[in-house]
């Protein structure tokens, strides 16, 4: 069971800083260029450490990377045959393994940090507290507008991003990296995710109930800080995976229905008194009221994914879709945030069914290190899908994940004490 004193305070300041980086606008370029060029320094400069972690790649690892490989080559090829020129998903391809680097440099770090009891367990709960460090300074954040305001100065105000910040629903999408939005709210639903693998096995619980409880409510304030579909899905899997593995009883059940109840309360008590309050209860709170109250769903958001982003196209672009991902104005092609209507239209139906073939296979393989994992992921895959595309997000994780379980794990017999 890990002991939060035994967390270096330095390996988890790289993991925030690294995944959530602080970038200024006006010179995002030359920061991304920094962030992935330390990553691949930091690789190299401990290229033993990096040799022990490729010295016995599983067949699964091989063919996933082949296949994301693959993956980034049809992402070129394709719009060169329909003609299209349009090599924006190129960006999307190349993400896994741009991801992988900034992932594998943080294993190394970690490793380093603590070589005797080091697992993938340990990996991905810094992962878990580097996200709630991020939720709190939200949180601080959304305390204190006037530094909030300062902080944007700095890292560069445009007029779009200020009326994005204005804009109904998105006062708290703020955080030290900039907007945070999707992909914060995904790292959220993520946190719990593994919060739930490392929690449900009893037999070797690695943290304590009280640590679980208070980092999963963390998260979740996330959640409704950054996206609604992060919220949904996390419920969801925290249901699923306590009560599937036996981890909650009516004492913990009451437990959260108070904190629940307290906080909605909260927000209902203060929205008459409290912008902030106000904007969280018609966000999170009054659509599903509304929607139960009413038997039907009350969200444009919602409404506008289900009714104008999810559609069938024509035979020809289900087939092979059009070789299209963006617009000239950068906006996306067919005007869908959705993730599978956004692959089907730029490589058609074959290929998006490989690339979630490969997910599903890989979430598939890290089922057989934590079983806890497995409905969790899933539920988690198909409900951002939906809203957006995250399996370059995921399938790093998992690789990662298997790599250090196939290489460390099966050496190691004891795990550093985490309380």
């Amino acid at each position: 069971m890990i002991n939060l004193k035994d967390i270096s305070l330095r390996v988890l300041l790289a993991y925030a800083l690294i995944l959530h980086p602080i970038i200024i606008s006006e010179y995002a370029t030359y920061f991304y260029i920094a962030i992935y060029g330390f990553a691949l320094i930091y690789i190299i400069l401990n290229v033993s450490i990096l040799k022990k972690f490729i010295s016995k790649i599983s067949l699964h690892n091989f063919s996933i990377i082949i296949l994301s490989i693959l993956f980034v080559i049809v992402s070129i090829v394709h719009p060169v045959l329909l003609g299209t020129e349009d090599y924006t998903y190129i960006g999307v391809t190349t993400a896994i393994f741009r991801k992988l680097t900034l992932l594998l440099c943080l294993a190394i770090l970690t490793y380093k940090k603590h070589q005797n009891n080091f697992s993938w367990k340990l990996f991905v709960f810094y992962y878990i507290l580097s996200t709630t460090l991020y939720v709190v300074v939200t949180t601080f954040f959304i305390i204190m507008p006037n530094i909030s305001e300062i902080w944007k100065d700095i890292l560069g105000r445009t007029a779009q991003l200020d009326r994005v910040y204005k804009t109904y629903g998105y006062t708290t999408r703020f955080g030290w990296s900039g907007f945070s939005g999707f992909r914060e709210t995904l790292d959220c639903s993520l946190s719990i995710v593994f919060l739930i693998a490392i929690y449900s096995t009893k037999s070797n619980q690695y943290i304590h109930s009280s640590t679980f409880y208070s980092l999963a409510t963390i998260c979740l304030l996330g959640n409704i800080y950054y996206g609604r579909v992060g919220t949904i899905t996390s419920l969801i899997c925290i249901i699923i995976g306590l009560f599937k593995n036996k981890r909650i009883n009516i004492k913990t059940f009451t437990t959260i229905i108070i904190i629940a109840f307290t906080f909605i309360s909260s927000v209902i008590a203060l929205s008459n008194h409290n912008e902030v309050a106000k904007e969280l209860y018609n966000w999170a709170i009054k659509p599903i009221y509304t929607s139960i109250h009413n038997h039907e769903i009350d969200s444009y958001s919602a409404n506008h994914l289900l009714n104008d982003m999810i559609y069938v196209p024509e035979e020809k672009t289900i087939i092979i879709g059009d070789g299209r991902y963006t617009n000239s104005d950068s906006t996306y092609y067919g005007h869908t945030d959705s993730g599978f209507m956004r692959q089907i239209l730029f490589w058609g139906i074959i290929w998006t069914s490989i690339v979630y073939l490969t997910l599903l296979i890989s979430i598939k393989n890290i089922s057989k290190i934590e079983k806890s994992l497995l409905i969790p992921l899933i539920v988690l895959t198909v409900l951002f899908e939906i809203k957006g595309e995250i399996y370059y997000e995921i399938i790093p994780f998992l690789i990662l994940i298997n790599q250090i379980r196939t290489t460390f794990e099966l050496k190691n017999k004891t795990e550093i004490d985490v309380r």
